[in-house]
């Protein structure tokens, strides 16, 4: 075999990734030594580690020499049968990782528990309950899933000798090369959580692979997922600009993440969250999981323990931009029980003081999707944990509120802020550089169908998260300067409100066909301000889908900084010029324009969208279709013919279809074979 990949770069940052990884497994080691018996038990009062978690922590273990701990750790794993195959004890985390740690540290590992990891191995080349099933390719859903499942077929089956696993790998990982020769980015795009998921295994595959063809279409992939994560990063606030496909609490609030930890290990401070915060954490940090600082601990070994390929000029784009700086992908994403397989619109525009991103249509059911996201400064100079502030929007069901305190389980003492709050829009969006108009719908898709009836409040939540600091100003309409983030607002009106250095305006565009006219207020808890349009809150109804397609809910947001306006009173006083025109006669027909100032060039936006539709009938900006490139970004980001994969002819796919079913392993979900060309 050819050198590896990371010895054919030179450079010089590679020595820097190893030295930061390194002295984060030491000092994740350092209190995992606290966290088991000898004879690798759980001793803590907190929620024991899984077996996935286990094995992430082994790495550090592992790294700095305590192989007696991690043999203990990796023997005393509980190891579940699969609910569908009880032969296999296939856990798609727990498979490949094991794949990894042979491939890191067989060495050091004892007989019996080099014989029980590479059991694991195999269980993930079964075709039912494995790698092999068929819900693990890429075809527009959890791109990290697939991404694992092709880093255990071909490494593992490399390591074990099993050709027909290796070939399966190959063939997923070529459609995924496939995707990206007609898409600019993944599925699963731009995920503070699942995005790294996805890169550390390409670049696993990438660097230890020995198929020649493995090596350099993940290299390629590899390659791709770098470029737009540097277009999207904004580095003024040392975050991952929006739009999520996917994010958790500690995604929208730009605390430490799978991203901002995996960056931390490739470009150091650059990215302001550091893991190491883990280890003496600021008591207004929120830690994913309800608190649980193990779990988040053992995770981000993972990624230390990676090799990753980054080129000078990538890591250039993610350190310097020049303002305004703006991006461009599309993506596919498939069919989920409130959407539609269809493409996707994802767009960033970043300013020195904040960003704006949006997508055409959240991921699938858009329960954990940010479409509208924003990030920003509130000081010059960032310092901690609270200089920067973000804001997104979701749409909430029943007793579903902002902040809540949650026990992770019964079995540990975790508590902390939940991990998700689940939004129940239908979403499209237009962006015009810092301009972004946000329809919604609501579905009940994030509830039982059956509960519907149990429905007793629908509200949609503008969110500025203000555990640090809230709100510095507040208007309502051209004069109404407001002394307290509280009250009713009219219809009809912008809410304005500078934070730090931004300045932002969001006017609701809200109304109803059955239920009257929605109520609108300024309102705070649990550590979060925002703007709430209440559709309905009275007695338990049923809303079916058609009770529920007559209910229009979003807003446009209007975004500058405080370096552009001499006063918010200036901010919203342009705005108030602007004319609108929201109706629906089945579409719903949104006009905005806002006329020629000082400070904001003139612009006439228009859509007609059915609600709930994937896409809308049109979209213009200035009287112009929206441009749908593949892949565009500002200079000195690379032009399409410069990326690899994208636009580029492909060599054909082989046929190759391995199921005699297409049942999967996650869920009972609808499938038929029509014809396999046999």
């Amino acid at each position: 075999m050819s050198k590896s990949l990371s010895q054919s770069y030179q450079n010089p940052l590679f020595g820097e990734i190893a030295f930061r990884s390194q002295s984060y497994l030491k000092a994740a080691a350092r209190v995992a030594e606290l966290w088991f018996s000898e004879s690798g038990e759980w001793q803590m009062s907190s929620t024991p580690l899984l077996t996935r978690e286990r094995f992430w922590i082994c790495f550090a273990l592992f790294s700095e020499g305590n192989r007696e701990l991690a043999n203990a750790v990796i023997r005393s794993s509980k190891l579940v049968r699969d609910e569908y195959d009880f032969r296999s004890t296939y856990n798609i985390f727990n498979t490949n990782i094991a794949t990894v740690l042979l491939r890191s540290h067989r060495e050091s590992m004892d007989p019996d528990v080099i014989s029980l990891l590479e059991e694991l191995v195999c269980d993930g080349f079964a075709t039912w309950a494995g790698n092999r099933a068929p819900d693990y390719q890429f075809h527009g859903f959890n791109d990290n899933m697939p991404a694992k499942a092709l880093l255990g077929l071909i490494l593992g089956g490399e390591m074990l000798g099993n050709s027909a696993a290796v070939e399966h790998g190959l063939w997923s990982l070529r459609q995924m090369a496939a995707q990206l020769s007609r898409r600019g980015v993944n599925s699963e795009f731009n995920s503070p959580t699942y995005t790294p998921l996805t890169l550390h295994a390409f670049a696993e595959v990438a660097e230890h692979a020995e198929n020649e063809e493995a090596r350099e279409l993940a290299a390629a992939v590899e390659t791709r997922l770098w470029w737009d994560l540097a277009a999207r990063f904004h580095p003024e606030t040392g975050m991952l600009a929006g739009p999520y496909s996917r994010a958790y609490t500690v995604d929208v609030l730009g605390q430490v993440t799978g991203m901002s930890s995996l960056l931390w290990f490739v470009l150091g401070d650059l990215s302001r969250m550091s893991p190491m915060k883990f280890f003496e954490p600021d008591s207004k940090l929120v830690i994913h999981h309800c608190g649980n600082l193990p779990f988040n601990i053992s995770q981000m070994c993972w990624f230390a323990a990676g090799e990753y390929h980054l080129s000078e000029t990538c890591e250039e784009l993610f350190r310097r931009k020049n303002y305004p700086f703006h991006a461009v992908a599309t993506a596919e994403v498939g069919a989920s029980t409130v959407s539609m397989s269809t493409a996707v619109r994802v767009e960033t525009y970043l300013n020195a003081d904040f960003s704006v991103g949006s997508s055409s249509v959240p991921f699938l059911n858009g329960v954990q999707s940010s479409p509208y996201f924003v990030t920003y400064r509130r000081n010059e100079h960032l310092c901690d944990v609270s200089d920067v502030g973000t804001v997104f929007s979701k749409m909430l069901l029943n007793d579903a509120v902002p902040g809540e305190i949650l026990l992770e389980s019964e079995d540990g003492d975790n508590r902390g802020e939940q991990s998700n709050l689940a939004s129940c829009a239908n979403t499209q969006t237009l962006q015009s550089e810092d301009t972004v108009i946000v329809l919604t719908r609501p579905h009940a898709a994030s509830a039982n169908p059956e509960d519907r009836s149990e429905i007793t409040r629908i509200r949609e939540l503008v969110l500025f998260p203000s555990s640090f600091s809230g709100a510095d100003e507040i208007q309502v309409g051209a004069h109404g300067v407001r002394e307290h983030w509280s009250g009713e607002v009219s219809r009809g009106q912008w809410i304005g409100c500078r934070r730090g250095r931004l300045l932002i305006a969001i006017r609701p565009l809200v109304y109803t066909r059955t239920l009257g006219t929605p109520r609108i207020s300024l309102e705070e808890e649990n550590g979060y301000q925002y703007i709430c349009t209440s559709f309905y809150d009275d007695v338990s109804r049923e809303f079916r889908e058609s009770d529920l397609a007559d209910i229009y809910g979003g807003f446009i947001a209007e975004h500058a900084s405080v370096d552009q306006y001499n006063s918010l009173e200036a901010f919203v006083q342009d705005l108030e010029r602007s004319v609108i025109e929201d109706y629906f006669w089945t579409t719903r027909r949104v006009r905005y324009t806002r006329p020629l100032s000082d400070m904001k060039p003139e612009l006439e936006m228009e859509i007609s969208w059915t609600p709930g539709a994937p896409m809308p009938r049109f979209a213009e900006i200035n009287r112009q279709l929206v441009d749908w490139s593949q892949w565009k970004a500002s200079a000195p980001a690379p032009s399409v013919e410069e990326l690899p994969l994208l636009g580029k002819t492909r060599g054909r796919v082989p046929t190759y279809f391995p199921w005699e079913h297409l049942k999967c392993v996650q869920a009972d979900w609808p499938w038929a074979i029509g014809d396999t060309g046999r």
